[in-house]
């Protein structure tokens, strides 16, 4: 049976503090894939505006991420516990691309924004597998050892 183990909320903070700078950076990169075939104009001001944008995103995103990844690391844990697939940390990364996909579609963002859509369905999937403790089951405990009469 999956037990959580005592820093089961450790690999959650991992996916808090990642979340933000993440999905700022895949949607810069779905945005200028979207331009493609035509060539993709960067200024030097853009190249200097990207660190900060990320910074804003490291300090603010936290406070947008905290809810849905700790929410979804609780609901995970206790639906690993009861179930042993859901355990594996694919299955996390899973369920994550389809809590992303849930709220994009629900939102209706996939009209609007295919590079935010993409962005905020890639982010849910990589917090979701970060959000996975790394901590391995501790091992079974070996059988003593009977000892061996003297002759």
């Amino acid at each position: 049976m999956y037990e959580p183990p005592k820093t089961a909320f450790r690999g959650a903070s991992r996916a808090i503090l990642t979340a933000g700078p993440l999905c700022v950076a895949l949607s810069l990169a779905a945005m200028a894939y979207m331009e493609l075939p035509d060539v993709i104009d960067l200024e030097p001001a853009a190249l200097l505006g990207i660190p900060v944008v990320l910074l804003f995103a490291l300090i603010f995103g936290p406070f947008v991420a905290c809810l849905p990844i700790a929410a979804g690391t609780f609901l995970m844990h206790h639906l690993a516990d009861r179930f042993d697939i859901l355990s594996a940390r694919p299955a996390w990364a899973a369920a994550g691309l389809l809590a992303g996909t849930a709220f994009v579609w629900a939102t209706g963002l996939f009209a609007t924004s295919g590079a935010v859509s993409f962005a905020l369905i890639a982010t849910s999937g990589v917090c979701a597998w970060l959000s996975h403790s790394r901590t391995p089951p501790e091992p079974l405990a070996p059988e003593p050892l009977a000892p061996e009469p003297l002759a």
